[in-house]
C-alpha cells in the first residue's frame, strides 16, 4: 500500500495541446523516455494527455524540457499541467480561439481568392485597372489562407526537419506562383487548409467523446455478497460474481 502511495506522488500528468500528428505523438514518446530519471511514460494521443513518473525533484522541471522536445518535434504543441485547473479551462479556449481564427483567415483568403478570379478572368474586367489587382490579391488570398503551414514549414527547417507534408506544400505553391499558375497555387493551399481543418475538428470531437467516457468509468463496484452490498474495485471482480447496478447519471459506482 505504501508504494502505491509513493508511486502516485511521483506521477504526472501533462496536457498537450494542439497534438494533432499521430506520429509526432510517437517522436515525442520516444524522446521524453531518452530522458535521464524518467521511470515511466505514457502519450496517449486520443486524450493528449502525457503521464510521467519520477522522483519529486525530476518532475519539478520536467515541464520545460518537455516543450523543448514538442516544439522541436511538432511546433505549437503546448505543454500544460493537467493538475491546474485553470490551465484546463485555458487551453479550451485557447484551442477555440486558434480554430475560429483558422477559419476566420480561411474565410478572408477565400473571398480575395474569388476577387482575384473575377479580376483576372472575366471579360469586364480585363484592360482596366481592376486586372492588375489580380496578381495582389492571389499573393493575399495565398498568406491568409497557408500563413499555418508556411509557418510550420519555416519553424521545422529551423529544428532540422524539411521534407514534411508543410514543406513540400510551400514548394509546390510557390512553384505554381513561379509558373504564373496563381490560381491553382492559392486552390491547392485552400484545398489543404479546408481539410485540416475537418480533421483537426474530427480529432477534436473525437477526444471530448472519450474524454465524456471516461468522466463515467465506474470507480467502484456494489457486489453482494451474503446479503450485503459490499465496495470492491472493478479489477477484482470475478466470473459469477452479482453485482448490484444503480442507474445514476455520471455515476462512478456500479
Amino acid at each position: 500500500m505504501q508504494n502505491t502511495v509513493e508511486e502516485k506522488n511521483n506521477e504526472k500528468e501533462f496536457e498537450l495541446e494542439g497534438l494533432n500528428c499521430s506520429n509526432c505523438a510517437m517522436k515525442i514518446e520516444d524522446q521524453v523516455k531518452k530522458l535521464d530519471g524518467m521511470d515511466k511514460v505514457e502519450l496517449n494521443f486520443a486524450t493528449s494527455t502525457l503521464k510521467v513518473a519520477a522522483e519529486e525533484a525530476r518532475l519539478e522541471k520536467s515541464q520545460d524540457e518537455l516543450q523543448k522536445i514538442s516544439d522541436r518535434i511538432e511546433p505549437g504543441v503546448k505543454v500544460r499541467d493537467k493538475s491546474e485547473t485553470q490551465a484546463e479551462v485555458g487551453v479550451e479556449g485557447s484551442s477555440l480561439k486558434s480554430y475560429l481564427w483558422q477559419k476566420k483567415n480561411i474565410f478572408i483568403g477565400t473571398l480575395f481568392f474569388i476577387f482575384a478570379l473575377s479580376f483576372s478572368h472575366l471579360n469586364i474586367f480585363k484592360g482596366s485597372i481592376l486586372s492588375s489587382l489580380a496578381l495582389p490579391a492571389y499573393i493575399t488570398a495565398y498568406f491568409l489562407i497557408g500563413y499555418p503551414v508556411l509557418k510550420a514549414a519555416v519553424l521545422n527547417i529551423g529544428q532540422g526537419q524539411i521534407f514534411d507534408e508543410n514543406f513540400l506544400m510551400v514548394i509546390a505553391t510557390i512553384g505554381a506562383f513561379g509558373i504564373q499558375e496563381y490560381p491553382e497555387a492559392v486552390a491547392v493551399m485552400l484545398f489543404y487548409m479546408v481539410g485540416e481543418l475537418f480533421q483537426e475538428r474530427a480529432v477534436n470531437n473525437s477526444r471530448r467523446s472519450i474524454k465524456d467516457l471516461m468522466d463515467i468509468k465506474a470507480e467502484f463496484a456494489n457486489l453482494i455478497k451474503d446479503e450485503e452490498i459490499i465496495e470492491v474495485k472493478p479489477e477484482n471482480l470475478k466470473v459469477g460474481d452479482l453485482i448490484a447496478v444503480k442507474a445514476e447519471k455520471n455515476s462512478s459506482r456500479w
